[in-house]
């Protein structure tokens, strides 16, 4: 028997401790891996680990974040920059390391946004070399450094309770709460439009609170009038635009009536503002204040068939009901999909609820475009195409539906008059009042628009004109067009609708809108080498076109144009 031969009986020693062992077989870890908790166990033993270590003490598994690289410069004893980025697995982790070095450990790094991952790594390596750190050598004992690195920690290069430096918005409103006095149940009522206007809180204001949440309900219930009965259950919500700076979109949810009339029967609302649940106890009551005709059950085809869609709503509801087909294009588009549900508690005992679901089916005139969808097969709703705050507002009221404001258009339109332009509408403006929570619209030429813009200035009411109505009003009040020796009478008092970008002109018949645009191409061919361009005009137009711009105006002593260049220009 060999040395290398353990005797009989005698468990064998193994020579990989670190392998862990799974239903019996040893799960041997890869090369890498061994190499790696090789050179930790090197490292531990260098000057250039001990301080490295020195900057977070308790961080028991600092070596873990670091690269194959770092941790080979350490085992040599080379010293190591705890700032330099290449030296961490990634941002992370340098960020964490960060933390670590101010005794925030327990805060993870992913927390954070990105702008504040940045301002936290930057402003470290500033403090350190304020403090007069110098990681280019290794200093022996590491406790030389402990004055150098007590005035490096003192203070954490970003502010912790900015809700800004936080990604997500359950730490931006946990964050938010602290100076406001609020508990961590009340942090979770804040809306997103506090969130970035933290300086506008005020309790009583419905557009600082979460809607659907305890304290936006209690509060709506003081401000708004008692909730009857619910003809139109399923509305619109203006949200901003996704992916955009600029514009809105809507989106299919449960009105605010139906939003109320569930928390007062005792129900609870998901954060979507699409779905809910009712105790099974309230069905009487519910069905008693909603527009039974806008409730649903069973697959697509119960929309035109009345017995179908009786036989499933009975079903779910545990009760005889029978609504018939929708009538309404609104009953049609808009409905609560109905499904009982049922579970048992902790205690053993079974409870059951109505879930109601908005669901949208095409209609005539109610398309995904204007007001977006809820598809049954999809989670999420599909918003609307982008449109002006106003534009938005008109949508939904030229359809019926309700409409409600998230919190972000409410403050768009708080103690504000704000005028929009519609798209694809030139000279068309929109004024948009709000009172909170829902909004209305008004649309009117530009003509009459001044007007009523004047009045608003008189009576002293904030006005707020978008980008696109502040041209339409500066081209509405231009001057005549005085100076020019081609048009005549009418044609110099051109209403200036061309609205910019849109290629559009709205402008009264006989203001020139032909001369005008025939010198504007002439004068392109004139002064653009190798112009070319595409006319689309009736016939008797582009005759006109060339009498003028290739003969002139005689009569008015105006020269002709070249005949070969006015001929390349049509």
């Amino acid at each position: 028997m060999t040395d290398a031969t353990p005797a009989a009986g005698t468990p064998a020693a193994d020579p990989y401790p670190c392998w862990e062992t799974v239903g019996g077989w040893s799960a041997q870890p890869d090369q890498r891996t061994l190499e790696r908790e090789r050179l930790e166990s090197r490292a531990k033993g260098t000057d250039a680990t001990l301080l490295l270590l020195c900057c977070f003490p308790s961080w028991t598994r600092a070596l873990e974040q670091l690269t194959f690289r770092t941790l080979e410069r350490l085992a040599t004893n080379e010293p190591v920059d705890p700032n330099d980025p290449d030296g961490w697995r990634n941002r992370d982790a340098h960020a964490q390391a960060v933390l670590h070095r101010h005794g925030k450990g327990k805060l993870s790094a992913a927390r954070l946004t990105s702008a504040a991952i940045t301002a936290l790594i930057d402003g470290q390596a500033a403090a350190d070399r304020d403090a007069g750190l110098d990681w280019s050598t290794v200093t022996t004992p590491a406790s030389a450094l402990d004055e150098r690195l007590a005035r490096a920690h003192a203070t954490l290069p970003v502010d912790l309770d900015d809700p800004r430096v936080w990604a997500y918005q359950l730490d931006q409103r946990r964050v938010l709460a602290r100076p406001l006095g609020l508990d961590d149940h009340r942090a979770d009522d804040l809306s997103r439009w506090l969130l970035a206007n933290p300086s506008q809180f005020d309790a009583g204001d419905l557009r600082c609170w979460r809607i659907g949440s305890d304290t936006w309900l209690s509060l709506a219930g003081e401000r708004l009038g008692a909730v009857g009965k619910v003809e139109r259950p399923v509305g619109v919500f203006v949200v901003p635009a996704m992916g955009s700076s600029d514009g809105w979109q809507l989106t299919p949810v449960l009105a605010l009536d139906t939003i109320r009339l569930i928390a007062e029967l005792g129900g609870r609302l998901e954060r979507d503002l699409r779905s809910a649940v009712v105790p099974i106890g309230s069905r009487d009551a519910l069905l008693e204040r909603i527009n039974v005709h806008t409730l649903h059950a069973g697959p697509r085809e119960c929309l035109d068939s009345a017995g179908q869609l009786a036989q499933e709503l009975s079903r779910e509801l545990r009760t005889a009901i029978s609504p018939g087909v929708p009538r309404d294009k609104r009953d049609r588009w808009g409905r609560l999909a109905v499904h009982r549900r049922s579970y048992k508690g902790a205690d053993g005992t079974s409870t059951a609820e109505l879930e109601l679901r908005v669901l949208t089916f095409p209609a005539r005139g109610f398309t995904q475009r204007r007001l977006g969808s809820a598809p049954r097969e999809e989670q999420y709703a599909r918003p609307s195409a982008v449109m002006d705050l106003g534009e938005a507002v008109q949508t939904a009221v030229d359809a019926g539906l309700p409409l409600m404001l998230s919190t972000e258009a409410a403050g768009q339109l708080k103690d504000t008059v704000r005028v929009g332009r519609m798209k694809g509408r030139p000279g068309m403006l929109t004024i948009t009042t709000s009172d909170g929570v829902s909004a209305t619209t008004r649309r009117l030429v530009a003509e009459q628009a001044l007007g009523e813009l004047r009045a608003l200035k008189r009576a002293g009411a904030k006005v707020t004109l978008a980008a696109g109505a502040r041209q339409v009003v500066r081209l509405t009040l231009a001057r005549p067009l005085a100076d020019d020796p081609v048009l005549l009478g009418r044609q110099r008092e051109m209403a200036a609708l061309k609205v910019v970008g849109s290629g559009v002109d709205a402008s009264a018949v006989g203001t020139g809108k032909t001369i005008s645009s025939g010198r504007a191409l002439a004068h392109r061919a004139s002064t653009q080498p190798r112009f070319r361009g595409l006319v689309v005009a009736e016939g008797r137009l582009l005759g006109q076109w060339r009498e003028e711009l290739a003969r002139g105006a005689p009569g008015r002593g105006l020269p002709p144009l070249a005949e070969r260049r006015a001929a390349r220009s049509l």
